[in-house]
């Protein structure tokens, strides 16, 4: 696992910044989806509120496989994570954190928390997109 510098970091904890993850099937189908949840739990670590339990769950499950982004514009700036799913977390701490904002966001329960572990990161902003940076 890569760690994140702290512009990532502060970027998918941004609560302004728009935020998606993108996953696939094991027969190949993409599926991308917003998810202004998404947050870094730490440096290594990536999370987001599971709501809806659709393909991204789905696909999480089956593939392991994700890759997430955080951005703003303007000026565009903006980070890809690329990471494996390790599981969701269905009580505990973090999954106490995530429920209480999706509550008062949203007013919606939620049944866990995805965990990804990072592997990669690349910026996506200005001047340097597409640069592998973790």
């Amino acid at each position: 696992m890569v760690k994140m510098p702290k512009e990532v970091i502060d970027l998918f904890n941004d609560p302004g910044a728009s935020k998606v993850i993108a996953t696939a099937a094991g027969d190949g189908t993409v599926n991308v989806a917003a998810k202004g949840t998404i947050a870094a739990i730490d440096d290594e670590t990536v999370a987001f509120a599971d709501i809806f339990h659709g393909k991204t769950k789905a696909n999480l499950e089956e593939t392991k496989k994700a890759a997430l982004l955080a951005f703003t514009n303007p000026p565009p700036k903006g980070y890809q994570v690329k990471g494996t799913f390790t599981g969701f977390e269905t009580s505990g701490p973090i999954f106490d954190k995530f429920a209480d904002t999706v509550k008062k966001l949203l007013n919606l329960d939620i049944s866990g928390v995805a965990m990804i572990k990072v592997e990669e990161v690349y910026s996506v902003g200005a001047p340097d997109f597409g640069k592998k940076i973790a």
